[in-house]
């Protein structure tokens, strides 16, 4: 385990000795707060999708880790030869993408795979990994509207997921943190503000309680040193079970996507406060 993460945002390509838990976590929606001012300073109607923004941990023990990888590429070999896709810039390892795989796009084009086959092989492993979830999502209107000085709903987001898998499997336990790398600068602003919860705490949780977590990483979507040979499944997985949660804050509505994650959300199935949260 790279011991210099908190110096600067780093990578990590292996499972690190001494870890009960390794967390992925992805987002969905935008969390800047400019076009929600402009649009309450105007009084223009704000986009919902613009209006919404929600962070989404995956959380699973080092233990199914093999396990579960091993299920992610089977259902990639099974579609794909040798789990490879040649994508505009050259031939990398398919990437399950939430985006890519709505719009039919890329790898999942219906003339390349049997796309029917596979959202239905696709829903039972997301039903089936043994994953428990965390998310946090922030009415960003609400937000302007009720604070004079509004947090980071990105900063927000995070301070109550982490709180939430502190709290429900306990500071006993040791983690690190793995999300996708959005560029130096956003990296960097993300790093430090999560160093400054361990180091200080929050409302609710003190540094004691977060120094459970011991490591903080940002990987891309596909590893350079193997060539793009290799993606990091747990973001992948991140993203696939991100966007469902965001339709159901968005929408207020179960959908069958919903319903397939429903009974990993931490707290389950009384899943308000605890797996899931929403501010405010």
């Amino acid at each position: 385990m790279n011991k210099n993460w908190r110096n600067r945002p780093t990578h990590i390509d292996s499972i690190p000795r001494n870890i009960d838990y390794i967390i992925g976590i992805d987002e969905s929606g935008n969390a800047d707060l400019k076009h929600v001012r402009n649009a309450k300073t105007s009084g223009k109607s704000l986009d919902k999708n613009e209006r919404h923004f929600t962070v989404t941990a995956c959380c699973i023990a080092t233990s199914k880790f093999v396990d579960t990888r091993e299920a992610v590429m089977a259902l990639k070999h099974k579609y794909w030869q040798n789990a490879l896709f040649q994508y505009k810039d050259g031939l990398k390892r398919i990437c399950f993408h939430s985006r890519d795989i709505r719009k039919k796009s890329t790898a999942f084009k219906p003339g390349n795979i049997d796309y029917d086959g596979f959202i239905h092989d696709l829903g039972n492993l997301l039903s089936q990994v043994p994953i428990c979830l965390y998310s946090s999502h922030i009415d960003k209107l609400a937000h302007v509207e009720q604070y004079t000085r509004p947090q980071s709903p990105y900063d927000l987001c995070m301070t109550f997921v982490l709180e939430r898998i502190v709290y429900s499997i306990g500071r006993n336990a040791s983690y690190i943190i793995v999300l996708e790398s959005r560029g130096k600068k956003e990296d960097k602003e993300l790093l430090d503000f999560i160093k400054r919860l361990l180091d200080h705490g929050s409302n609710y949780c003190s540094s004691k309680e977060f120094s459970c977590i011991k490591g903080v990483y940002f990987n891309p979507k596909w590893c350079n040193a193997a060539d793009s040979q290799m993606s990091y499944w747990l973001l992948e997985l991140a993203d696939l079970y991100a966007y469902p949660i965001q339709k159901y804050f968005v929408h207020n509505k179960k959908d069958m996507a919903f319903q397939t994650l429903y009974p990993k959300i931490s707290g389950y199935p009384e899943v308000t406060g605890k797996g899931l949260k929403s501010f405010p």
